[in-house]
């Protein structure tokens, strides 16, 4: 549970460091002139946070961390021990012994807790103190799916291209067997892809095998879909069997096609492609491809010929940026 490691330090070369230079540790530069630059290193830049034990009181009396991290205590004056227990009994998880100054004992803790600790010699006077252990948080698989560069839901005229495109982080379980989800619910019932991207009109696993994470890809690129609802699904779930389990890590997105959804290709090329061409890339004009509303917005405010754009609704410039932002995906 724990791991406990005392480390004798040269007196005279902490207090010659101490006083005359800055401590560098892992690019954090701190004041060496005072014991400031020790308490407070931040952990989060994988530096072990360190209690100080000096004027009859433990600096940072009472510290949390989280499981698997380690705790350093440090004397700076007299002499001291850090024994755990309460009401000054040990319960013999640890006990540094006494500590001379300039001396260290380290704890790590791997076991979530509040762990309560004292001074032997100077427990009665109130050198006391806890270490909380926080739970570590599972870095679980992040599954993404995206249609047309976006995570939240699209809306798409049947002439329009929808782009589902998938990406993973593996996270902690990185290795385990797992089962694959990628699935459509359609207006026409359940689709799942399996191999070599082709999708079956059935509910069913994708795929199967070790989990490793990937960058985007494309699922599904297809114009022409039928009006209607579709919801789209990838995840995984680490019992290989076949089966959608309870631990599933999942994202879904939703895609409307409508005959009223405002087409963002239409408008491009109606009003757009004389000048920039009908690929964005630059014709009379500038390549546009990528170019949000709002550098939209800024051209029809600034550029002369494109104030003939200003009838535009914020709707319709939005669907031509959507529409821009497919040439960068």
């Amino acid at each position: 549970m724990f791991k406990q490691r005392r480390r004798f330090v040269n007196f005279l070369l902490c207090f010659m460091v101490c006083l005359f230079i800055s401590i560098t540790i892992n690019g954090i530069v701190k004041d060496g002139s005072t014991d400031e630059g020790w308490k407070h290193i931040a952990k989060e830049d994988g530096v072990i946070p360190v209690v100080i034990m000096k004027n009859y009181v433990f600096e940072q009396q009472n510290i949390t961390i989280k499981a698997g991290e380690t705790v350093r205590w440090l004397n700076l004056e007299g002499s001291h021990t850090t024994t755990s227990g309460t009401s000054c009994t040990p319960d013999g998880v640890w006990n540094s012994g006494y500590l001379q100054v300039g001396q260290t004992y380290d704890v790590t803790f791997d076991t979530p807790g509040t762990y309560s600790y004292y001074c032997t010699p100077h427990c009665a006077m109130g050198m006391t103190g806890t270490v909380t252990v926080l739970e570590s948080a599972a870095n679980n698989p992040k599954p993404d799916i995206q249609i047309n560069g976006y995570d939240s839901d699209v809306t798409i005229t049947p002439q329009d291209e929808a782009n589902v495109t998938i990406y993973l982080d593996a996270g902690d379980k990185y290795g385990q067997n797992v089962d694959y989800w990628v699935l459509a619910k359609t207006p026409n019932g359940w689709y799942h892809m399996a191999a070599k991207g082709n999708w079956f009109p059935t509910y069913g696993v994708s795929a199967q095998g070790q989990l490793s994470g990937f960058d985007w890809f494309t699922v599904l690129q297809k114009s022409g879909l039928p009006l209607g609802t579709y919801e789209f699904y990838f995840g995984v779930d680490t019992n290989m069997n076949g089966i959608k389990d309870e631990e599933l890590f999942y994202d879904s997105i939703a895609l409307t096609v409508s005959e009223s959804a405002i087409s963002g290709k239409d408008l491009f090329q109606n009003n757009c492609s004389r000048c920039h061409g009908t690929d964005a890339s630059g014709l009379k004009g500038p390549n546009i491809q990528g170019k949000t509303k709002e550098d939209i917005d800024r051209a029809i405010a600034t550029v002369p010929p494109m104030n003939t754009l200003s009838v535009l609704t914020d709707e319709e410039r939005q669907a031509i940026a959507d529409y821009l932002s497919t040439f960068v995906k």
